[in-house]
Parts: structure tokens; C-alpha cells; sequence
């Protein structure tokens, strides 16, 4: 009787074994079948990415691109990797003497800053075949002693006006360059008592700004970098700048355009 029973009990199992064993292959099939479908839609998507890459144009591609080699050099120079002249890139700088130092202390391509000895706003023209060659992508402008001392916010539109019409002539020439204005950087006490025409730099500096928002061109405010009268920027004159302070002035540029540019 126990022996027929045990049989009886070993049948059932055998029986529900085949019922086990289906119920994991179906199991198991449907987990391959969603994993498949899973990795199908993946790899769809990535396509569909790649392609539409592949769509865009490279000017549509550019500014991401130059995000990320900024944020790249910017990181290599905050590790003493790069100086700060090597983030001057694809660029032209406008202006007086002063400017002039970047090249004469050999910051700076010679071939790209576009200063002259006693410049002034009104020599960009001087220099309007080397745009059109150089075609730069970033223009900084930096003018202001001379343009003081020539009382050009007297003349018809103001110093903005002179200053845009300038800018605008740049602009016909490389019409999706970024301009960057500085902002007129003080002469020292000493040299303003010899010539009071330089006190000027609050009313020229307020009206560059209103032009620059106005254009939506970026101000640089490089006027703080003199403040309290600082002595140890300046040569002997009061007027010039010490090779020292070219990498700080430099660096205020810089981390304006990446603001801008960010």
C-alpha cells in the first residue's frame, strides 16, 4: 500500500516536472525577447544621434566645439599647463601704444595686434585689409588716451558715436565676429596734473558701455585694474604700462570672453 502510494507521489512529480521546466523557457525566451528589443532601441537611438550629427552643419557644431576646447585650456592653465596669452585665439586687437606692448613684449602674434603710436578710434581704417585677410573671429578694441586728448566726445555723435561707426566698419568686413571693447584704463595722478584732458575716463568709459549694450558687444571693465592709483603698472611716463602688467590685463580680457562666450 505505501509502496503504490510513493509511486503514485513520484508520478505526480514526474508530471509537473515538463509543466517547470516550459514555464522557465518561456520565461527565459521572454527576457531575451525584451533585452533584444531593449538593445534594438539603443542602438536606434544612437543612430538616430549620429546621424542627426551628421546633419548639422559645421558652423551649427562650432560653438559647441569651442566650448569645450575653452573649458579644456581653461582647465590646463588653471593646472600651469598654459599661460594666459595661449586663450587668445583666432583674434585681432585694436588700439594705441598701449596695446602696442602686447607685441613689443612678445605676449602677443605681432601679426594680430593691429596698434599704432598714438592711435586712436579713427585709425581702424588703417588696418581694414589686415581683417579682411585675417578674418578673425574675435575683435578687441582698446582705445582712449589719445581719443581724450583729440576731444573727439565733442565731435558730432559723441565719443560712442565716432567709436560705433568704427566698430560697424569691422563688422561689414567680418559681419559674425564677437567685439570686445576695454574699457579706458586711467593714466597715473602724476601724469594727469601735467594733462587734465585725460581726467575724462568716467564720461568715455560710460558712453562705451552704453554702446556696447546697446550693440550687444562685450564691455570689459579694465578700468578697476588701475584703481587707487595703482603706481606699479605704470613706466616712468604715467602713462605706459610695465611688462609685469600685461598678463594681468591679459587675463581680465580673457575671463570676459569666456563670461560672454559661456
Amino acid at each position: 500500500m505505501q509502496v503504490a502510494k510513493k509511486r503514485g507521489q513520484h508520478k505526480r512529480r514526474n508530471h509537473r516536472r515538463p509543466i517547470i521546466i516550459g514555464i522557465l523557457c518561456i520565461v527565459m525566451i521572454c527576457t531575451f525577447v525584451f533585452f533584444l528589443h531593449h538593445t534594438n532601441t539603443e542602438v536606434q537611438a544612437g543612430q538616430a544621434y549620429v546621424v542627426a550629427q551628421e546633419k548639422k552643419s559645421t558652423s551649427a557644431l562650432k560653438p559647441t566645439l569651442e566650448k569645450k576646447r575653452q573649458a579644456e585650456m581653461s582647465q590646463a592653465m588653471a593646472e600651469g599647463k598654459l599661460n594666459v596669452f595661449s586663450m587668445f585665439d583666432d583674434y585681432v586687437f585694436f588700439g594705441d601704444s598701449r596695446v602696442m606692448g602686447f607685441e613689443t613684449y612678445g605676449y602677443l602674434d605681432a601679426n594680430r595686434v593691429l596698434g599704432d603710436s598714438g592711435g586712436t578710434i579713427k585709425r581702424v581704417d588703417d588696418h581694414l585689409n589686415e581683417i579682411k585677410s585675417l578674418k578673425p573671429t574675435r575683435v578687441y578694441l582698446s582705445y582712449g588716451m589719445n581719443d581724450m586728448g583729440l576731444k573727439i566726445n565733442d565731435e558730432q555723435g559723441g565719443y560712442a558715436g565716432v567709436y560705433e561707426t568704427e566698430v560697424k566698419k569691422i563688422l561689414a568686413i567680418v559681419p559674425n565676429a564677437k567685439i570686445y571693447v576695454c574699457s579706458i584704463i586711467p593714466c597715473s595722478p602724476e601724469a594727469l596734473q601735467k594733462s587734465p584732458s585725460w581726467g575724462q575716463v568716467g564720461t568715455y568709459n560710460q558712453q562705451l558701455k552704453a554702446m556696447c549694450k546697446k550693440n550687444k558687444w562685450t564691455y570689459i571693465n579694465c578700468t578697476k585694474l588701475a584703481d587707487n592709483g595703482n603706481a606699479d603698472i605704470y613706466q616712468s611716463d604715467g602713462i605706459h604700462f610695465l611688462t609685469s602688467f600685461y598678463p594681468v590685463w591679459a587675463q581680465t580680457i580673457i575671463d570676459a570672453t569666456q563670461k560672454a562666450e559661456s
